[in-house]
């Protein structure tokens, strides 16, 4: 069905969701696999919880699961299962960014509230950070508001990171002596083109970097989901949810 897990799929992943138990007793929980759907599903097309098709059960239960995984850090656990059990190119690192911008929906105060809170910056547009392997597969993400500049948080994507002998790729918008200079004394290879204004511009391989588009499809795939295209979300936690759920699928793909 369109929109849902194959059975392959569900079979790769079922063991690292939660178990379907709950804790404290009481009704049994919904099946994992229905919920997951329900949530894929709303993530694709975007349609309001209220408005999931009746073959899911109640709406409620399925945010509600949504909402409890996002808490318990699942989206985050299942992403990182999944691209440690499959095969990363490790020749390359390729950084870019890409801005989501706000729905009127997501741009608003909660019921009641008064106050905003760090999270709930609904009054920007969010900036999606990724690093992708040499193959284009996603390995990290970070969200900023979207007035941040892409190499304010360039060190801190590629820190877990090994760049000993790997390639690091990025557009003019990371080039800096400071980055560069921190990149070269972890053992990687820059492929950065200088910006125009360079008094000392550094030469690249330019058939290496034309392989940077990677980063670019990865931003064009995940923007097939709607949720991820434009952040109907107030939360930054549940918006992170969505980029993960969404480049977990592109691992299942």
């Amino acid at each position: 069905r369109r929109h849902e897990l194959s059975e392959e799929q569900w079979n790769k992943i079922k063991k690292l969701l939660p178990l379907e138990k709950k804790p404290q007793g009481g009704r049994p929980a919904k099946d994992n696999r229905l919920m997951l759907n329900g949530i894929i599903y709303w993530l694709n097309t975007g349609i309001p919880w209220r408005d999931l098709p009746e073959r899911f059960g109640s709406w409620s239960s399925v945010y509600s699961r949504f909402r409890r995984w996002t808490q318990q850090g699942v989206w985050e656990k299942l992403f990182t299962a999944l691209v440690e059990q499959d095969i990363v190119d490790e020749t390359a690192l390729m950084l870019d960014s890409t801005t989501i911008k706000v729905h009127q929906h997501g741009s608003g105060l909660k019921k009641g509230s008064t106050k905003r809170k760090p999270d709930e910056a609904g009054w920007t547009d969010y900036e999606g950070h990724a690093v992708v392997d040499g193959l284009g597969n996603p390995l990290r993400f970070i969200l900023s508001s979207g007035n941040r500049n892409d190499i304010c948080l360039a060190k801190t994507l590629l820190e877990p990171f090994d760049l000993r002998g790997k390639l690091i790729l990025a557009d003019k918008g990371y080039d800096s002596d400071k980055f560069v200079r921190w990149i070269e004394k972890r053992g990687g290879m820059v492929v950065i083109p200088s910006r125009v204004i360079a008094k000392h511009p550094r030469t690249i391989d330019r058939l290496i970097y034309n392989e940077r588009h990677l980063v670019e499809n990865l931003f064009m795939k995940l923007k097939n989901h709607r949720r991820f295209a434009t952040r109907y979300e107030k939360r930054a936690a549940s918006f992170l949810a969505v980029t993960l759920l969404a480049a977990a699928l592109l691992w299942l793909s």
